[in-house]
């Protein structure tokens, strides 16, 4: 399938989505932005609702997840957090780990080295997607440094994520959370609405059924997408095929499987069914989690304690 005839694909079911959810919806056409009045307004008041945010109780429990001294050199460095574990504070739903972004390979690694230097960590694993620290500082959180995508201007991230739900970030310089403009409301509707700009749509499948356990939907319309998506991709060779498969829900296994084939090598249809078969034994089904119950049963949220948490602005004991 040619690339024009994918666009104008995802447009019309974009716009039939529009026609069926709202007047006023966004319409997507190859990454550019097409608003309504009503969308326009909806932006300023997202606005002053992420001003309201920053300096919140959300704020203070994510900062409290890490050394307070790293904050800082992060804050340095232009590097921010984004993806779940944002989703994560906001819907009050257990992180399972933090991924950290960086705006070039050199503050990555300058991090890195930091991180070595200062702090004990129970273990350390690297691999082509991330640096991953296992209780760093005593931390119960995965910390993972990622080197899949450097990226200089934090709001530029989301045009890689596969969910808009997905799509938060906290910007350390900025000391503030930025959001796609839906995915405040997306995340309260739990309704799951693909990014088309997203490049890995086989592990989007896998991770729609993750969320489903969260009691998020994934309407036809946005299914198809993903499989649009995924018709046009242009695998050949074995490196392709890794490289769409690789992350999120695989174990140390896969590598093993990876180093043993020629990644070079053309794919014929049975050496394709031959590794997916070997996958059905490394493949970590991933945790599911009840639905947290927000109805009209009486049920609360859980109180949440939050220690207080101060930003130093200048430490010039920090090396960078």
């Amino acid at each position: 399938m040619s690339k024009e005839l994918e666009k104008e694909i995802v447009n019309d079911l974009e716009d039939i989505e529009d026609i069926f959810n709202s007047a006023e919806a966004l319409i997507s056409y190859d990454g550019e932005v097409f608003e309504s009045d009503g969308e326009i307004e909806l932006k300023k008041q997202l606005k002053l609702i992420q001003s309201e945010i920053s300096s919140s109780p959300e704020q203070i429990k994510l900062l409290n997840l890490l050394p307070t001294d790293l904050i800082q050199v992060l804050t340095n460095n232009g590097a921010f957090i984004a993806g779940g574990a944002i989703t994560s504070v906001f819907c009050e739903r257990d992180i399972n780990d933090i991924d950290i972004f960086f705006p070039n390979e050199e503050v990555l690694e300058k991090v890195k080295e930091y991180c070595f230097s200062n702090y004990e960590f129970k273990s350390y694993h690297e691999s082509d997607n991330a640096y991953t620290f296992i209780e760093l500082q005593r931390s119960k959180y995965p910390i993972q440094f990622i080197k899949l995508n450097y990226i200089s201007e934090p709001i530029n991230i989301f045009k890689h994520f596969d969910f808009t739900v997905c799509c938060g970030l906290y910007d350390f310089k900025k000391e503030k959370f930025e959001f796609h403009t839906d995915f405040l409301k997306h995340n309260a509707q739990r309704k799951l609405v693909y990014i088309s700009t997203n490049t890995y749509p086989i592990m989007s499948v896998l991770r729609a059924e993750k969320y489903k356990k969260l009691g998020y939907t994934l309407s036809n319309i946005e299914l198809i997408k993903i499989l649009f998506k995924i018709s046009s991709l242009n695998i050949k060779t074995k490196e392709d095929f890794f490289k769409q498969i690789t992350g999120f829900y695989l174990t140390g296994e896969l590598e093993e499987i990876i180093k043993n084939v020629d990644n070079k090598k053309e794919l014929d249809e049975l050496e394709v069914h031959s590794l997916i078969d070997k996958l059905s034994f490394t493949y970590k089904q991933p945790k599911s989690e009840k639905p947290r119950d927000l109805g009209r049963k009486g049920k609360t949220r859980p109180h949440i304690t939050i220690k207080p948490f101060t930003l130093k602005k200048e430490d010039d004991s920090l090396p960078f």
